[in-house]
């Protein structure tokens, strides 16, 4: 399921120029609107998979963590009015997690997915605010939801300070109900109450960078400098006192200014950021077994049917001499006659084999099948199609 349907009718643009980080809003959904992500089957299944305690299953209640020990304690704790949380959904279900890539891709930024599982009349958490942007999406039952204004913009977890006081006056009340979303910005307080019956609902939780990541990226780059390098200056304990100039620390201010501006005024840091971020960012790196037990599953016939994940984005670099494709944290390159072939898949979402000889242009269909077997080597394509190999009968 695609952002774009889950927020419907307010559109991708006015979410980003509206509400983005600004205000929470509620949009009214079909019952049936959000009946493919999760259901109280799936729940079940999943459940019956864990061991437990695990350390990605909580129990709260009134802002209270309960402890369990097995099936059992976990069910009267529930029966008792506790929330179930469990954290990181999408990676534990299958829809979860091409929900939470479908979400990334939509919007450049990397995402989770809680569930939680609400008993009539509670709540698991009083009201508090988070430290990242949140869509609530309602699978089944009602749950009443409270957001209030901010305290302090741009709330990160870790900072020096916190708004401590929530506001009193709600800006937005409002009853989900099954297929009903709401956003609700970071930083905004916000209470959330089942209301007559069981209530379970999923929280996305947009991890959008910020200045501080990117300077923490920076940071490291400039590592390679040498002026950055340079130790503070030595300061004399006769020099430390109200008699000390200070020169040589102030001269040493001055080369680091220097230094961190010329790499900011640098034309080519956006670009270099965006490529380390391709890198690094590797959440989601698909199994494709068995075909990819095999250096050349294309060219063996074993794999027929492609999805490129959504996120992080498909970088292609043209460079002199090859081709440079940067995704799910690898750095690949090829002949530069690859590139229409490179270009289809960087657009494609799912495709086949056959799809990808069309759009071959120079390359030969050897030479695109080799194409291929990288990319699904390396994870770069998820295999929806695939042969099983034939092992050799025993003699």
């Amino acid at each position: 399921m695609r952002l774009s349907e889950i927020l419907s009718p307010v559109t991708l643009s006015d979410f980003r120029n509206l509400y983005y980080q600004t205000k929470a809003f509620y949009v009214a959904g079909a019952e049936t609107k959000l009946s493919s992500i999760f259901d109280w089957s799936a729940l079940s299944e999943l459940l019956n998979t864990l061991e437990l305690p695990n350390p990605n299953l909580r129990l709260v209640k009134e802002g209270r963590r309960i402890g369990y020990d097995d099936h059992r304690s976990l069910l009267n704790a529930c029966r008792d009015g506790a929330t179930l949380i469990l954290d990181g959904l999408h990676k534990y279900n299958k829809e979860a997690c091409w929900l939470a890539q479908e979400i990334s891709g939509a919007i450049s930024e990397p995402s989770q997915i809680n569930l939680y599982l609400s008993q009539p009349g509670m709540g698991g958490f009083n009201v508090h605010y988070d430290t990242h942007d949140v869509l609530i999406l309602q699978l089944s039952g009602k749950k009443n939801w409270e957001v209030f204004p901010s305290t302090i913009n741009q709330p990160l977890f870790y900072q020096k300070e916190h708004g401590k006081e929530a506001p009193t006056e709600p800006y937005l009340v409002e009853t989900l109900h099954e297929g009903d979303v709401l956003y609700v910005p970071k930083g905004h307080w916000h209470r959330a109450t089942a209301v007559d019956e069981v209530s379970m609902h999923l929280t996305v939780g947009i991890l959008a960078r910020t200045g501080v990541d990117f300077l923490n990226w920076l940071v490291d780059e400039l590592r390679d400098v040498e002026e950055v390098r340079q130790p503070y200056p030595l300061v004399l304990q006769e020099e430390s006192g109200p008699r000390g100039d200070g020169l040589a620390e102030l001269a040493w201010l001055e080369m680091i200014k220097s230094a961190l501006c010329e790499a900011l005024g640098n034309s080519e840091l956006l670009r270099r950021y965006r490529e380390s971020y391709a890198i690094r960012e590797a959440r989601y790196r698909p199994f494709s077994l068995p075909a990819q037990l095999s250096s050349e599953p294309v060219s063996k016939g074993l794999a027929r049917s492609f999805r490129k994940p959504p996120f992080p984005p498909m970088i292609i670099r043209v460079l002199e001499d090859r081709i440079r494709v940067i995704s799910t944290g690898r750095t690949l390159d090829f002949h530069k006659k690859a590139s229409d072939v490179l270009e289809f898949i960087r657009e494609a979402t799912t495709f086949s084999v056959e799809d990808t000889l069309t759009e071959a242009g120079d390359l030969s269909r050897e030479g695109v099948f080799a194409v291929l077997d990288v990319l699904v080597s390396e994870s770069v394509l998820e295999v929806t199609e695939m042969m099983t190999p034939r092992l050799p009968s025993a003699s």
